[in-house]
């Protein structure tokens, strides 16, 4: 539905069920000035805050663990504000 199609179109969310691996890479249209959203990855929530100057991952669960993933095939850790 529009919740699939606003995360995985402009919130870049993708697994890669292969490789087990996490892939963000958002892109905001320029309407909009910010996006943000939750989803559950290796049974801890997450939530991805997006602007079109950075986005940040942190994972939001009781255990505050580092999450590993991808953005343009460089390897990021959750709490690291990404430049785009």
């Amino acid at each position: 539905g529009v919740w699939q199609s606003v995360v995985l179109g402009f919130g870049g969310l993708k697994y890669d069920m292969v490789h087990d691996t996490l892939h963000i890479q958002p892109q905001l249209p320029k309407e909009w000035e910010s996006l943000t959203y939750q989803f559950y990855y290796q049974g801890q929530k997450q939530e991805v805050f997006v602007t079109h100057d950075f986005f940040e991952v942190k994972n939001i669960s009781n255990n505050n663990e580092n999450v590993l993933f991808y953005y343009r095939g460089v390897q990021k850790n959750s709490g690291e504000k990404i430049t785009l």
